[in-house]
Order: structure tokens, then sequence, then C-alpha cells
């Protein structure tokens, strides 16, 4: 089962001087991407799989004000 604790990194871009733009990238506790917000506000969020906690089973695309734009869900068969 995944744990809720997760690691933010903030990325800036410089473009002009000591202007610039921040993204940032948010980590689940078991090195998964959780979250990766970018400049203008857009958000992409991942939820991982209950057992492992290691494969996406459903990405989100979240507009500015919050705004659900997209979710996809991912399914995985057996090869067995």
């Amino acid at each position: 089962m995944t744990e809720t604790l997760e690691t933010i990194k903030v990325l800036r871009e410089y473009y002009e001087g000591a202007q610039y733009l921040e993204s940032s990238i948010t980590w689940t506790a078991e090195g998964s991407i959780s979250s990766i917000s970018s400049p203008t506000g857009k958000k992409i969020a991942y939820e991982y799989d209950r057992t492992l906690g290691i494969y996406p089973v459903k990405i989100s695309e979240i507009g500015s004000g919050n705004l659900c734009t997209q979710a996809t869900r991912v399914g995985f068969e057996s090869l067995e």
C-alpha cells in the first residue's frame, strides 16, 4: 500500500536575469511521481495501484482553477 509521505522539488527556469518560471514535482515515499505542476497552474496528478504502488492506474490533468480537464484510467492484464 502506498504511503502518503511526499517529497516536493521546485524547478526554476530562468529566462531573463533574475526572472524565472517555477514548476514543481511531487514524489511519493516509494519514489513514484505523484504530481507535476507547471508555471501556468496546470497540474498532472498520478494515482498508483494499491498492491505495489508502482503501476499508474489513473492520470489526471487539472487545469488552472482546479478544473479536471481529462482523466485516464490504465488497466493491466496478466500474461499467464
